[in-house]
């Protein structure tokens, strides 16, 4: 498998359904899904006829869709336990998003740990392993690899790792987070990743200064995103790529009258710099 080049749709400007034929017209190759539930309303991928006109429109523009990433676990977080509202929320979201990518055929399915998930208690630890685990079971089913996005340091990773004690358990790396949060060494995490067998092969590629989040172009950071893409390029990485810069949101808007321009010169920096 060689380095495919994708992005995660709420990243692109082109608005949802949009973004497929702007993936193609940027030589991309697949979208990862972002799962984000509107406060009154369904997500459009609980229904079938949404996944079949995305699938179809995929088709016509070779747009994979390999993975999802339930960011409503931001806003409902898995710390919540089983037996609580919340939790019976977040176990009720594991079952649907699981059911979307395996009607979807997708790969993988990505929940993360921030804000109000973020895991800080040996509690937090336990409770989201809980809920990983359960999702593991689950995905074993359809062959779907379950994935966490964390900050945590790497003792913590390989606690929840061993918590979790699931064959078709990764982490996904971001290349900005561990430092935005955490002020962790992104290579020193990823080196961690790769060596321990916990690396999923779709990592977020994005930039920006200390804790602003996807506030500059790739590279012209201080994530040392440069020396994360370094450290895959040298140890043979084979996977996706996604681009996360919010080009559509400030600050990083901000940078060009023309965002399409935008994203266009940050597809053509993370392509030079994987080839050179």
């Amino acid at each position: 498998m060689k380095v495919k080049f994708g992005a995660i749709d709420f990243a692109l400007p082109g608005k949802r359904v949009g973004n497929i034929k702007l993936a193609h017209e940027l030589g991309l190759e697949g979208l990862q899904i972002i799962y984000l539930t509107p406060e009154d309303e369904s997500f459009m991928l609980d229904y079938r006829w949404c996944r079949e006109y995305y699938m179809e429109m995929g088709e016509r523009y070779h747009i994979r869709f390999p993975s999802t990433n339930v960011s409503d676990f931001d806003r409902v977080g898995m710390v919540h336990p089983r037996n609580t509202e919340k939790g019976k929320y977040v176990y009720d979201t594991i079952d649907r998003t699981l059911d979307m990518a395996a009607a979807m055929k997708m790969d993988m399915v990505l929940y993360p740990s921030f804000m109000d998930g973020e895991i800080q208690t040996e509690e937090d630890l336990i409770v989201t392993a809980e809920a990983l685990r359960y999702a593991c079971k689950e995905a074993q089913k359809h062959k779907i690899t379950v994935t966490s996005e964390n900050t945590l340091p790497k003792d913590r990773i390989r606690k929840l790792a061993e918590l979790v004690n699931c064959p078709n358990f990764k982490v996904s790396y971001d290349t900005q987070n561990y430092w935005r949060v955490a002020k962790l060494d992104q290579v020193d995490i990823l080196d961690f990743l790769q060596k321990s067998d916990l690396l999923y092969p779709e990592v977020h590629v994005k930039d920006g200064m200390d804790a602003c989040i996807s506030s500059k172009l790739i590279g012209e950071g201080n994530a040392n995103v440069l020396g994360s893409l370094q450290y895959l390029k040298n140890t043979g990485y084979e996977g996706w790529l996604h681009f996360e810069n919010y080009y559509w949101k400030r600050p990083l808007c901000d940078e060009s009258d023309d965002v399409f321009q935008l994203l266009k010169r940050d597809v053509s920096i993370l392509k030079n710099c994987w080839r050179t």
